[in-house]
């Protein structure tokens, strides 16, 4: 062997070395490359998770913004309603206030229809009793007098 053969061997043993550390190198890259890819997968599907669940969020967030909106369109709605019954509340409250003093008015003329019919009741009654005092007088009278007959006669 000639020294340009050696020269060549020892080159090409020190080149199949650093093709070593190169194909080790990209052993090692091929497993970062496959960790990352699987690690990418689980981000993917986090990443999916996440979406549907703002999906969903995004969706409820809808459903009570077009709720609102209907309340809202209801409560204006209302609002406007709001005068109307205020004054209708106001004409019902004078109404009640009236029927009130009415009907103050007529216990007033119950009441005092009530003493004047007690009061010619009690006339009655002294007059009735005046009448049976005089009766009784008058009975006790023909009594003394029937039974001074009876002695007179006996």
């Amino acid at each position: 062997m000639t020294l340009q053969e050696e020269k060549k061997i020892v080159k090409d043993i020190h080149n199949l070395e650093m093709s070593k550390k190169a194909v080790a190198s990209l052993a090692d890259m091929r497993a970062a490359i496959e960790l990352l890819k699987s690690q990418k997968i689980e981000l993917d599907r986090n990443f999916n998770e996440k979406t549907n669940q703002i999906k969903d969020c995004f969706d409820r967030i809808t459903a009570q913004r077009t709720l609102l909106d209907n309340l809202n369109k209801d409560s204006v709605l209302n609002r406007e309603a709001v005068p109307n019954l205020k004054s209708r509340q106001n004409d019902i409250k004078k109404e009640v206030d009236q029927k009130y003093q009415e009907i103050k008015v007529l216990r007033a003329e119950f009441k005092a229809k009530e003493e004047a019919y007690y009061v010619a009741l009690l006339k009655k009654d002294n007059v009735k009793k005046n009448k049976n005092k005089k009766k009784l007088k008058l009975k006790k009278l023909k009594k003394k007098h029937a039974v001074k007959q009876k002695k007179k006669k006996s």
